[in-house]
């Protein structure tokens, strides 16, 4: 589902809440979570969201800190630097709003002499077409791996059989290799590219260790930039801190539709279970006796414990 229009005219066009539906719960206040959100209340569903952190915004948000003789400063958590190839996250991002973002061309430069940069050398034919189906857009992705610098010969031609042969493989991991750890293992990948390129690469597009991140969505990242036009890899810069650029927006306008945000509310258990007549409160809506869905136990063991109702559950948050 996209969302289109400003969010001056989807209030205007938004369905009302139906209050004989329980509402579609939202397990974390993340980017994932709060998109999630905008996209259902978009479509009239009711929805909550609970956020076991006292502050949404997930791995991707902004902090203020003390500073002398100042009312603080605005730090981000997490990733500043988004790519092109993030269409539904720009589109959203647009759509609440965000303003003075930054494109440029892909350009990779580290301390230890790596330099790789992709350059345009013909019009974005389709962002969507993968690498191959385009002759100029292979090009443009064979010329800057060829031409990168700080690697040698031999270390360049493995890093375009690795991109060959994930693109080959439909981009998914070999069998049983569930970390980018593992993946590098598996695939043999020299330490030098693993040192100046994957590493920093997994750590700003996934804000997370090697160690733990998923292989599977690494894939993904590669085909979705590296695998597409070269608009696709263009690094995207966001002139506002990530609170303003996005989850203090989406906030704002999910409280205006009415749609509960439960910070430090965590969820220690869900079952399926028969819906309707149980009390929790002038925010929880229930389904006509007899329907099935989901109950979730909230709070914390023995302190503030509440059970919610919910005809479906959306995970947005780590196993």
């Amino acid at each position: 589902m996209r969302i289109d229009g400003t969010p001056e005219a989807s209030l205007r066009n938004v369905p009302a809440l139906r209050d004989d539906m329980p509402p579609v719960v939202i397990v974390g206040a993340g980017w994932a979570g709060l998109s999630a959100a905008l996209h259902l209340r978009r479509a009239g569903v009711p929805v909550q969201v609970l956020e076991a952190a006292p502050q949404a915004g997930g791995r991707a948000r902004s902090q203020t800190l003390p500073w002398p003789d100042t009312d603080g400063i605005v730090l981000d958590n997490g990733q500043h630097l988004l790519l092109g190839a993030y269409r539904d996250t720009l589109a959203l991002v647009d759509w609440l709003g965000g303003q003075g973002m930054q494109r440029l061309p892909m350009h990779w430069e580290n301390a230890a002499g790596l330099r790789l940069t992709r350059r345009r050398h013909a019009p974005v034919v389709s962002g969507d077409a993968p690498v191959g189906l385009n002759p100029a857009e292979s090009l443009s992705l064979l010329t800057a791996l060829l031409s990168a610098r700080g690697l040698t010969l031999g270390q360049r031609l493995h890093l375009l059989r690795t991109l060959a042969l994930a693109r080959l493989s439909g981009w998914h991991p070999p069998m049983g290799v569930r970390t980018v750890a593992d993946w590098y293992a598996r695939t043999h990948q020299p330490p030098v590219l693993v040192r100046q390129l994957w590493d920093p690469l997994v750590v700003s597009a996934m804000n997370t260790p090697p160690e733990l991140a998923s292989a599977q969505v690494f894939l993904r990242v590669l085909r979705d930039s590296l695998g597409r036009a070269p608009a696709a890899s263009d690094f995207v810069l966001a002139g506002q801190d990530l609170g303003a650029l996005f989850v203090d927006p989406a906030l704002a306008w999910l409280d205006a539709q009415g749609c509960p945000i439960r910070l430090r509310t965590p969820v220690r258990e869900i079952r399926v279970g028969r819906l309707g007549g149980m009390s929790g409160g002038p925010e929880t809506r229930t389904a006509p006796p007899g329907g099935v869905g989901y109950l979730l136990r909230t709070g914390s063991a023995g302190q503030d414990e509440r059970t919610l109702e919910a005809r479906h559950v959306i995970l947005a948050c780590p196993p």
